[in-house]
């Protein structure tokens, strides 16, 4: 039985490769965890770095604003021959802070709405950004932008007696 088998399995010899093989398995086995933690952790900065540019790229509201209000004064010059009302449509937080009502001095009231001019559409994008919460979509940024504009140019009607005649019949 011995000549089939070989040795006992008791010997010094086969217990040494048994000792070899199991220190081989486990170098195996921590050079494998080693690539794998390296791995999960390039996965986690990879993902981390998605995250950061998924969560910046939702400010692009306030960046479309930055952009137009680039080109604000242009768009001013356009609309000052067609007349007050043109102006109260598209810039109506400019025309708000040029209202003789909100008094700040004679250096910040002639400073404010030319502030304002290029704050207007910088400050809704954010705004709009804000209020969305995540789930900022052209659609979405649209309509806020817009419920923004019509609630000035509700102030702005207020503010010039449009109303009065309405309300003290």
């Amino acid at each position: 039985m011995l000549r089939l088998f070989g040795k006992k399995s008791g010997t010094d010899a086969s217990r040494t490769s048994f000792s070899e093989a199991q220190a081989a398995i486990e170098a195996l086995y921590a050079m494998e965890t080693q690539a794998n933690l390296a791995a999960l952790r390039e996965r986690q900065r990879s993902f981390k770095q998605q995250k950061a540019v998924a969560h910046y790229l939702e400010y692009w509201p306030a960046a479309v604003g930055i952009a137009i209000s680039l080109v604000a004064p242009q768009i001013h010059d356009m609309l000052l021959p067609m007349g007050p009302w043109a102006m109260s449509i598209v810039f109506p937080f400019a025309v708000i802070a040029g209202r003789p009502e909100i008094y700040m001095g004679d250096k910040v009231a002639a400073l404010l709405p030319t502030v304002m001019l290029y704050l207007q559409f910088p400050l809704e994008g954010y705004m709009a950004r804000t209020v969305l919460k995540g789930k900022v979509t052209v659609r979405g940024v649209i309509i806020q932008v817009l419920f923004y504009h019509l609630l000035a140019i509700a102030e702005l009607f207020l503010l010039n007696g449009f109303m009065a005649p309405a309300v003290t019949k």
